[in-house]
């Protein structure tokens, strides 16, 4: 599961929701983006009082170069998003790359963004009206590989023919 938000979008409603889906799928990992050793040491913390192991987590560095930003996405099963202030610029990459998104509806224009590029891809049945839901949708595609297969495919196909990823018709729209 990749989370490559900035620290300060996570807080203790991702880590305790993003714990139960851990502890719901066995040998599944949460790979996160590199922070300052203070934020690293408070999330670990914070997984730790909720009774996952550590070696589950993942701190991914900083990559200087796009490309190998981008490349590591296609390690990853599922991109896991925040709820408060959504992945934006960091969720478009996961669906460039082929990575899909699960995402929780919020009441805010940040907390929408995702929902947003999930609906202009027809990948609704990503977006969560509740963490209950969201949970749910996590662990359902990480436990059934073939439906998570149907939504790759899906996704890749429309790089190619949704004006999301098309500058030219991005603009013009």
């Amino acid at each position: 599961l990749a989370a490559f938000h900035r620290s300060c979008k996570i807080t203790l409603n991702e880590i305790d929701c993003w714990s139960r889906i851990l502890t719901n799928i066995p040998n599944s990992l949460i790979w996160m983006s590199s922070t300052n050793k203070y934020a690293k040491n408070n999330i670990i913390i914070a997984f730790k009082e909720r009774g996952i192991d550590i070696s589950r987590i993942i701190f991914a560095p900083y990559m200087k170069s796009k490309e190998d930003h981008l490349a590591r996405h296609s390690c990853a099963d599922l991109f896991i998003d925040t709820f408060a202030w959504n992945g934006n610029s960091t969720a478009i990459d996961s669906l460039w790359t082929g990575l899909p998104v699960v995402t929780l509806l919020g009441k805010s224009y940040e907390s929408r963004t995702s929902a947003s590029l999930l609906s202009t891809l027809d990948l609704t049945e990503l977006i969560a009206n509740s963490t209950n839901e969201y949970e749910k949708i996590v662990i359902s595609l990480a436990k059934n590989p073939n439906k998570l297969k149907l939504i790759k495919n899906k996704l890749l196909k429309s790089k190619y023919t949704n004006p999301l990823f098309s500058s030219k018709l991005f603009i013009k729209d």
